[in-house]
């Protein structure tokens, strides 16, 4: 449940990493994305909340202690620094031209201001402990992206990205659009987030070219979807193996993608409808 959320809190809006990778390689504007991107990833949430929640789970044990809560803590203090978050998202969306757009580093780190403040004394946060264990964690994955971004440039200067690109846009229109179903999922697995530079850019280009430039919100975000599902998938997997390590997770990969597939193939259902009918429904008083 955790892998899939997370999954999907990249595609959410305002921030969706894939749709904003795609929109900056093809001069697309980033507008209007907002109700594409939330309906989608609502829907699916909602599904993976209740699948995976009716599901039995394990039997508690009663003499594990569950971690206590400080002293002073409540709903209040808790709120507000998401409330920050999402103003500040906001506010210069509902106010334009008054209200700067701030940057993600700089509301997020207004955010984790707002949430030492409220954080009751009782509950004793060790900042550059917190940052050090961070750190620790994310290294790996910093790594991991690092590799990445120098193998997508020697596809680049080899010329082998052009290759791959044309290889997906050659084909028939029918067969490319369900081929996508399959090749999005591997080519994040592959290359991260670099999947989405590699054959999304050249994929919209093309899609534009056969008319779905009003659908191209309804595209990119059923194309994103399908990104975020290749994140359980080897040899990158960054999302799962982030999953993994913050649960310390203790079954094996195979019991994963067993539970995992229901809501695996329901989620490629939606992003099919989006990508393949985008053209057909782009007119639906929801987006």
């Amino acid at each position: 449940m955790i892998f899939f959320l997370a999954g999907l809190a990249a595609v959410a809006p305002p921030v969706s990493i894939w749709a904003m990778l795609i929109c900056g390689g093809t001069g697309v504007p980033y507008v209007g994305f907002e109700l594409p991107l939330l309906w989608p990833v609502l829907i699916c949430g909602l599904f993976v909340i209740f699948w995976l929640g009716i599901k039995k789970t394990a039997a508690i044990d009663e003499t594990e202690k569950l971690p206590e809560i400080p002293a002073g803590m409540n709903a209040i203090r808790l709120l507000i620094p998401f409330l920050v978050l999402v103003i500040l998202f906001m506010a210069p969306r509902v106010v334009k031209f008054v209200i700067p757009t701030l940057g993600l580093p700089l509301v997020f780190l207004i955010s984790a201001v707002f949430a030492l403040i409220c954080a009751p004394k009782s509950a004793k946060i060790n900042v550059l402990k917190l940052a050090e264990n961070t750190l620790t964690q994310l290294l790996p994955l910093m790594t991991t992206m690092i590799v990445v971004g120098i193998f997508i440039q020697i596809l680049s200067v080899t010329g082998v990205r052009g290759l791959v690109s044309f290889a997906i846009i050659a084909l028939p229109i029918q067969v490319m659009l369900i081929s996508l179903l399959v090749v999005n999922p591997i080519t994040e697995g592959v290359l991260g987030f670099g999947g989405a530079a590699v054959i999304g850019i050249p994929l919209i280009w093309t899609m534009s070219s056969r008319g779905f430039n009003q659908a191209l919100p309804l595209v990119i975000s059923g194309l994103s979807l399908l990104w975020a599902l290749g994140d359980a998938l080897p040899p990158t997997a960054i999302i799962y193996r982030m999953t993994r390590q913050t649960t310390d997770y203790k079954g094996t990969y195979g019991q994963f993608l067993k539970r995992a597939a229901v809501p695996w193939v329901f989620i490629t259902a939606i992003a099919f409808v989006l990508v393949y009918f985008g053209g057909k429904i782009v007119n639906w008083p929801i987006w």
